[in-house]
């Protein structure tokens, strides 16, 4: 049947497209908005069998299609129930958009994972690529990397040809960290309102080759991070920060100044920025360089 995947866990929305495909005996063939101005939805449906097979047909990105294209998605979706199709946004679409509305009956989200349960799914892939990586290492992994899972299943694999037991010295010798210091070295800049610094630090990060997305996708993990702890701290240790938000003891240490330096509001009001820029950029009205700059300095400005 026709199903609606969304959400920022590309990782684990494309696991479940292909245990659908396993499920159908299907081969994938992947649509953008290019094919469906040669023909519509229905039509590619309508063809999804054929002498090679059934087709399971996945649309990447239909939020970001232009808004006919949308409503034209949507109209089709009754006709289509019993479709071997999905529809695919690798992000949180516009909830207030009519394919919204009409697809989240057949939607499922797929919501990052927080950093307790990345901790925990890189200790299941290493085991089941025998091997092991301990708690303290596989932290650390998520601190310097973040939470996209292709890139922390890559340098597991990476750390595990050289050794079958990742420890935390492992990682500390091998997964540089310099983008997210730098990130983090940008954050202060912009908690402490210098502009200029910021914007100079996000610059350097562009030209080592950083993407704009990746870096709005850190500044976004950073402000959580303050925020988790600022809603936890208020005469509370460090240890117990930590326990309560599933942070590292050292996470915790290194943010606590930057937290005690910014509101709830301050943090909150961050994260909305963050979400709109990136919005902004993915609808088109803005480029990612732009669209990026004129958050950080927008940031730093309003402190």
């Amino acid at each position: 049947m026709a199903q609606y995947f969304y959400g920022p866990d590309a990782y684990g929305a494309r696991l479940a497209i292909d245990e659908v495909a396993t499920q159908q005996k299907s081969a994938l063939r992947w649509l953008d908005s290019d094919d469906l101005i040669e023909k519509s939805l229905a039509a590619w449906v309508g063809q999804s069998r054929g002498l090679f097979g059934v087709e399971l047909l996945v649309v990447r990105d239909p939020s970001q299609f232009a808004k006919s294209s949308q409503e034209k998605i949507a109209a089709s979706l009754g006709q289509l129930e019993a479709a071997s199709c999905i529809l695919w946004d690798r992000a949180v679409p516009d909830k207030r958009s009519k394919l919204y509305r009409t697809a989240k009956k057949i939607g499922r989200e797929f919501s990052e994972l927080t950093e307790p349960q990345l901790v925990a799914w890189l200790r299941q892939e290493a085991e089941a690529r025998s091997g092991t990586i301990d708690q303290a290492a596989a932290q650390l992994l998520v601190v310097r990397l973040g939470s996209d899972r292709w890139r922390l299943q890559t340098e597991l694999e990476r750390l595990l040809l050289r050794d079958s037991i990742v420890r935390r010295e492992l990682v500390e010798d091998e997964i540089v960290a310099p983008p997210q210091a730098e990130i983090f070295s940008t954050l202060e800049a912009v908690v402490r309102g210098e502009a200029p610094v910021a914007v100079a630090r996000v610059e350097a990060l562009l030209a080592l080759g950083e993407s704009e997305f990746y870096l709005l996708s850190m500044l976004a993990y950073q402000y959580r991070t303050l925020l988790a702890i600022k809603q936890q701290h208020v005469g509370q240790s460090k240890a117990a920060v930590a326990t309560a938000t599933g942070l590292h003891p050292y996470v915790v240490e290194k943010s606590l100044p930057l937290v005690q330096r910014s509101s709830v509001g301050e943090l909150l009001s961050g994260l909305t920025r963050i979400a709109a820029t990136d919005f902004a950029i993915k609808q088109g009205k803005v480029d990612p360089r732009t669209g990026l700059m004129m958050l950080v300095l927008g940031l730093a400005q309003a402190r």
